[in-house]
């Protein structure tokens, strides 16, 4: 009885997923990947937070979602990016996969940030840009479909051999295509609010028909509140994500607070049409290195399930560096909250 429950369970999973890749590009507008720490890598959400220190700054990101079946969509980001005089401003790379129904629908975007940084009296501001190509592919051989399965053998015949689906196979599975984005930060010591706009010429996706990616807009702010003032070792920081991409909008409403080396952290996120999630995060920072746990708790249901996601990010600060520490001796230091930096 088990296996045969189990097996309903895979068959109506790996059904969803066909049945959700055969008509992915007839929706009218795909979603992009996220991350429920924006804050260790704000380089995905905004081209201006690149180069907020003089220092080299790299953030390497994972993300396990369980989404209705075991590791369904697991996700991995990296990004690098710092300041440089002679541009007077930021420059960045970061790159983005997605792996999706144990590999049978793909996603990498390479990205080139740079901002333009003016400098005033209490308050920065950067002005910002990214270009990058998006590559999109689905594995047909792995897809699953109704007329496939042969109970009580699942994917299978009575001989061992496998099924195969009358579905008319695409004209192409794999794409590649061009993607713009730009973004302004305003910054002082205390607080920074930025806003951005992304897939600004909504490039065009889909196997079966030509679907676009919608324009994604964003509004990401935060103040951070010194409670040790003497030592400033002891910090609170509220800080708001808003995004509106296609017809669906989010907001995540959040604090961190950061003891010495200790860091932790809580979110909210809500959609237009639910309240999503509740996110947990634990964190040690030291010397250059700063590591990052969190763990998204659905309270939206989808069916008879519950999902949840862990995510780690590893940052490598090397504004922390005994190098970084003599150049700032040398130079008027960025005048930036901590939790962005």
């Amino acid at each position: 009885m088990k296996q045969i429950i189990h097996l309903l369970l895979k068959v109506k999973f790996n059904t969803y997923f066909g049945v959700l890749l055969l008509f992915f590009s007839t929706l009218s507008k795909a979603q992009d990947i996220e991350f429920s720490q924006y804050n260790a890598s704000p380089l995905l959400v905004n081209p201006s937070f690149g180069g907020m220190s003089f220092a080299p700054k790299v953030v390497l990101h994972f993300r396990d979602q369980q989404f209705f079946y075991n590791h369904a969509f697991v996700s991995l980001a990296g990004t690098y990016d710092q300041y440089i005089d002679a541009i007077h401003g930021g420059i960045g790379s970061s790159i983005i996969a997605d792996r999706a129904g144990d590999g049978i629908y793909n996603q990498l975007a390479l990205y080139a940030h740079y901002h333009y940084r003016v400098i005033l009296k209490k308050i920065n501001i950067n002005i910002g840009v990214q270009a990058g190509i998006l590559h999109q592919a689905i594995n047909w051989g792995k897809l699953r479909f109704d007329d496939m399965v042969i109970l009580p053998y699942g994917f299978e015949d009575s001989f061992g051999s496998p099924t195969i689906s009358s579905q008319v196979l695409p004209n192409f599975t794999k794409w590649w295509r061009p993607d713009f984005g730009t973004g302004a930060l305003l910054f002082s010591k205390k607080f920074f609010v930025g806003i951005a706009a992304q897939h600004l010429t909504q490039p065009k996706i889909g196997a079966y028909t030509e679907a676009t990616l919608a324009r994604k807009y964003n509004i990401y702010a935060g103040y951070q509140i010194n409670l040790d003032k003497r030592r400033d070792v002891f910090n609170l920081t509220p800080h708001l994500l808003a995004v509106y991409h296609g017809k669906d909008v989010q907001v995540n409403l959040g604090v961190n607070s950061q003891l010495q080396n200790i860091i932790c952290g809580f979110q909210f996120r809500h959609t237009i049409q639910n309240s999503d999630a509740l996110i947990y995060m634990l964190g040690y920072q030291k010397d250059l290195w700063k590591i990052l746990y969190s763990y998204d708790m659905g309270i939206a249901r989808f069916g008879n399930y519950k999902y949840g996601s862990h995510e780690i990010a590893l940052t490598i600060q090397f504004e922390e560096s005994d190098w970084a520490a003599k150049r700032r001796k040398q130079k008027n230091d960025i005048k930036c909250p901590g939790f962005i930096k």
